[in-house]
């Protein structure tokens, strides 16, 4: 009979600075697809309740027809400024000896 292997109860297993920068995107993501699907779904759900004017237009209109996209714009563009700073910041993890 072969003896059980004892394995630690915490794995030590270092993350590389690739991995991370993908776990950080990830998150990023999912972040963004929550707050798309918030200004999607709430304007929809919400819009007997939001009868005010904004702008001499009425509110609900506003938002499905401008400001939903305005929001979709400033997603993509944070996103991807966010991205290109992690990935900017990548080479210089790699080049640096870790500890």
């Amino acid at each position: 009979m072969a003896p059980i292997k004892r394995y630690p109860l915490a794995m030590s297993h270092s993350v590389t600075p690739e991995q991370a920068v993908k776990r950080k995107i990830r998150r990023l993501t999912w972040a963004c697809f929550a707050v798309w699907g918030g200004v999607t779904l709430v304007p929809i759900y919400g819009a007997q309740r939001l009868n005010f004017t904004l702008w001499g237009w009425p509110f609900n209109f506003w938002m499905a027809a401008q400001g939903c996209v305005l929001v979709y714009l400033a997603l993509v563009t944070c996103f991807a400024w966010q991205v290109n700073r992690w990935e900017a910041q990548l080479p210089a993890a790699l080049e640096s000896p870790p500890g």
